[in-house]
């Protein structure tokens, strides 16, 4: 048997249940140790026990309609496959960077921090379960490796072609408009902060050559683990120490002059013709499902966004209950529930008594905007599962091994998030936290995601961990973290060099770096087949 097709027989094992962790966690949630009076604590450890099981089988089991109807359904699934990636773009663009931007304003923060604490942690929270739910170090590798090369090219260079899209713009509207009327990029600084992309790159190649340190042994510690997320505090420190782009300010609501805007995807769009009012009336229950989920938060206020941030704590308890603990009716079933189904109840009647239908948002509006960033991040993470989940069976459909799935299919759909954020954030006019993000993102994938993932998988396996288990392990992993160098120093520099146009060579360089990558991995494992 060859090794790509015990690697095939693992891949099939490892998906056909939780990990050790998660599988731990649920019995933990079913044992009949705890009493009737822990349901709420039975309900928190299937919520973790579901995360950290990674990509499991999800709301479709695509391998079972894959065996039952042939290849030919997987033009089904790559139809399917398409609509979960305009879910997951529209998602962050309309519901995920407004929260973001209030909350960056609210807090002072200037544009690279925000890009490295906000934006960082909420792309890169669901892969810190997916890495913890891996079946060996080695897998966490290969999935934090492959999507942080996925951001690296692709990302990197959708946002440096997307910014100078965006600067074309508004060098236009320039010549034309009045300079009052013109809106800057960044809050007014042009210029961007080429020392937060120095850092962002120095602080990389420091990373990957202590990952490379730490790979050299095969093995490593709990104390030489517990440095990766320190490394990334550091980061996060030596940004803030080295600031030099003032915080952006977002107007307040009594500053937004105008009629305030529809909620987005529900108003019928001006002079569509057949063909477009057919794709918004698809698309509308989409987006009136998310804007109930995850409440406005675009500084406007009116009767919608009140009955919208009413209803949106029921829709949020109702849609944890369907995802991760089997449906509405687990809500009933103890008097734990039912004081949470009491509470969420009480806290939609008070957003709805406590408000009026504007234009001034309620004094309880910091409070809507963060429970619409919790919302945002728990509707991305579901719907990148799913991605991951479609993509990885199309994979093992087209008979790909675990080391081509993981950098390839399931590190395409982890990093989805980072590239439709990054690029609706330069389309906002937040491209400095933008371009933080290309960096903040491989390394927060790399030291805090893989970091606690290691950590997880060590106290598991008594305080040390096996990096990897043969020397073509090592040689694959290595090999990544060379091309991973290569992509962070073209990154900075190209991020540094200013041009004059929108063009595509940069971006093309940073693409033709990716697809050497992939391809000396497929001939890696051709040789070894």
């Amino acid at each position: 048997m060859s090794l790509i097709q015990q690697e095939r027989i693992q891949i099939s094992a490892s998906h056909s249940g939780p990990s050790s962790l998660a599988r731990g966690l649920a019995q933990s949630a079913q044992g009949p140790a705890l009493t009737r009076t822990s349901s709420l604590q039975k309900s928190l450890l299937a919520i973790v026990a579901s995360q950290v099981a990674g990509s499991g089988d999800g709301f479709v089991d695509y391998d079972y309609w894959l065996e039952r109807f042939g290849t030919g359904f997987s033009i089904v699934l790559l139809v399917w496959l398409l609509v979960l990636l305009w879910l997951l773009n529209t998602t962050a663009q309309d519901f995920f960077v407004p929260p973001l931007q209030y909350w960056a304003s609210l807090l002072k923060l200037s544009p690279e921090i925000s890009g490295a604490t906000l934006v960082a942690l909420g792309n890169g929270a669901p892969d810190i379960f997916s890495m913890s739910g891996a079946r060996s170090a080695s897998h966490s590798f290969n999935l934090a490796f492959g999507g942080m090369m996925s951001v690296l090219c692709i990302t990197g260079g959708a946002v440096l072609y997307t910014r100078q899209r965006v600067e074309d713009r508004a060098a236009a509207q320039k010549e034309v408009s009045q300079p009052a009327e013109c809106l800057m990029l960044d809050g007014g600084h042009a210029s961007p902060n080429y020392r937060s992309y120095i850092i962002g790159a120095l602080w990389l190649c420091a990373a990957l050559a202590y990952l490379a340190y730490l790979m050299k042994d095969g093995d490593a510690s709990n104390v030489e683990l517990s440095i990766l997320p320190l490394l990334y505090a550091g980061y996060v420190g030596a940004l803030a120490w080295c600031r030099v782009t003032k915080p952006e300010l977002q107007p307040t609501a009594d500053t937004l002059a105008g009629e305030t805007p529809p909620l987005p995807g529900l108003a019928r769009p001006e002079g569509a013709n057949t063909y477009e009012l057919l794709l918004w009336l698809m698309a509308w229950p989409t987006y009136a499902i998310r804007c109930v989920l995850i409440p406005p938060s675009d500084l406007h206020w009116d009767r919608s966004r009140r009955v919208c941030s009413a209803v949106a704590p029921i829709a949020i308890c109702i849609f944890c209950a369907v995802t991760y603990l089997g449906g509405c009716g687990v809500l009933v079933l103890s008097a734990a529930y039912i004081c949470v189904s009491l509470g969420v109840l009480l806290c939609s009647a008070g957003i709805y008594c406590c408000s009026n239908d504007g234009p001034a948002v309620p004094k309880f509006y910091p409070a809507i905007t963060l429970m619409a960033k919790v919302s945002s991040i728990l509707v991305l993470s579901v719907i990148g599962d799913e991605l991951a989940n479609c993509a990885r069976a199309l994979g093992k459909g087209a008979g790909l091994s675990s080391l081509v799935l993981e950098t390839t299919a399931v590190s395409w759909a982890n990093s989805m998030g980072d590239l439709v954020t990054g690029i609706a954030m330069v389309r906002q006019g937040q491209s400095e936290a933008a371009y933080t993000v290309v960096f903040a993102g491989p390394l927060f994938n790399c030291l805090s995601s893989l970091g606690f993932a290691l950590l997880f998988t060590s106290e598991r396996s008594e305080g040390r961990v096996d990096l990897w288990e043969t020397y073509r392990i090592q040689r694959d992993l290595e090999v990544q973290v060379g091309f991973l160098g290569v992509a962070c120093v073209l990154v900075a520099v190209f991020f540094t060099r200013e041009r004059k146009g929108a063009s595509l060579f940069l971006p093309a360089v940073l693409g033709g770096v990716y697809i050497v990558y992939l391809t000396c991995l497929l001939v890696l494992e051709w040789h070894e087949s």
